[in-house]
């Protein structure tokens, strides 16, 4: 869905994707330095979400744009094995991110 939607909004760039089947691997990101970073229902399926947000965070450039899913998703049920999701706001804006609002139930944070 991520690849489908994002074709159409930069059909020139290049976009480097991630899919993990795990929720407790820590994706391989020694080759990255990512400026756009985009997740939506990823974190409340990851055992430790914090662990992963800050790997991710740590190769992100100095400039970057970020949407995330970061609203809570009830009680734990099922696949949500970390359905409390708010704390993670606090981890992205302790790495020089400005939370600036939400759009369509995303968090956004830039850092310039």
């Amino acid at each position: 869905m991520v690849e489908f939607t994002l074709r159409h909004l930069l059909p020139k760039a290049r976009i480097s994707f991630i899919r993990l089947e795990d929720g407790n691997e820590i994706p391989d990101l020694a080759n990255g330095c990512f400026n756009f970073l985009y997740g939506k229902d990823v974190f409340e399926h990851l055992v430790e979400p914090q662990k992963i947000l800050e790997h991710i965070l740590d190769h992100t450039a100095e400039n970057a744009l970020c949407f995330f899913d970061l609203n809570d998703h009830g009680e734990r049920y099922l696949q949500h094995v970390s359905p409390n999701l708010m704390p993670l706001r606090d981890v992205v804006t302790s790495r020089g991110f400005n939370h600036a609002g939400n759009l369509r139930g995303m968090s956004r944070f830039a850092r310039q």
